[in-house]
Parts: C-alpha cells; structure tokens; sequence
C-alpha cells in the first residue's frame, strides 16, 4: 500500500467519525430545542459540519472518492 493510499484510507476513517457526529449532534438538537444547551450543541455541531468539509476537500484533491456515510461509526452512534 501507498502512503497516499495510507492517508486516503485514515481520511476516510476521520471522515466516517466526523458524519457520526453531525448524525449524532443533529439527533441531540432535535431533543434539546428551546434548551440552554441548544446553542452549545449548534456550535459543536458546526465544528462537526467543518471537518466533515475539509476532510471532503482533502479526499478530493488525492483523488479519491470521500465515505458517503459514517459506515461502522454511524451504527454505533
């Protein structure tokens, strides 16, 4: 395996944590609506959305094609 095979495959796996996050975070917002915690959650969720961006990008401009699920980590979550 390639070093740039290496790094597509841990961007992918990054990429997978980051949509269980968005999936999870979305999830919790959808509880907490009118809460004190909503805008706490909102800006987490945010940074979630970010990452999920950039590692897209990065996928992108190695040539592969960015997970367009979070697999594994979604079904834990």
């Amino acid at each position: 395996m390639t070093a740039n095979q290496d790094c597509i495959d841990v961007c992918n796996s990054l990429l997978g944590g980051e949509l269980s996050a968005v999936e999870t975070y979305s999830q919790a917002l959808e509880k907490f609506k009118g809460d004190p915690a909503e805008g706490g959650l909102r800006s987490i969720l945010a940074d979630h959305e970010h990452s999920v961006a950039t590692l897209r990008q990065h996928l992108v401009s190695m040539g592969a094609e960015p997970a367009a699920s979070s697999g594994a980590w979604g079904a834990f979550a």
